[in-house]
């Protein structure tokens, strides 16, 4: 809730990289995690779509949007691996969505839009490589 905005980043650092929270999310998506990033992202249309796969150094990709204001189209679409929509996730307050990327497989983007919305969300990635945080 965007209320609680300025209190995120030390509450998620506190919450994903707790041990038990990280043997949770390797047990359900069979996956290694050590090492955890935050990003709160704040991206301001109008653009274009933005097909990509994440980076082969990530083992889980978390994001929960931050809004005040729903929209429909400003979720996260993901893609089968030739490049076609499967699936249009909604713009939700304290929503959103985990997976654990493949490349050339986890298609998934930004939709286009024409106004100047801002999506706000916060990511949280488990990466192979070391990061700033640590799973304790």
């Amino acid at each position: 809730n965007l209320r609680y905005y300025r209190y995120l980043p030390k509450y998620m650092t506190t919450l994903f990289t707790n041990k038990y929270i990280a043997h949770q999310i390797e047990q359900k998506l069979n996956v290694q995690v050590r090492y955890v990033e935050f990003t709160l992202v704040d991206i301001f249309g109008p653009r274009d779509v933005f097909l990509h796969c994440d980076d082969i150094d990530k083992t889980v990709t978390v994001q929960v949007y931050l809004t005040d204001q729903s929209d429909d189209n400003l979720g996260t679409w993901y893609y089968d691996e030739n490049k076609q929509l499967k699936k249009k996730l909604k713009y939700r307050d304290n929503c959103g969505h985990v997976f654990a990327p493949e490349q050339n497989k986890t298609w998934h983007s930004l939709p286009a839009v024409k106004t100047d919305m801002c999506r706000r969300s916060l990511l949280i990635n488990y990466m192979k490589s070391p990061t700033e945080w640590v799973i304790v």
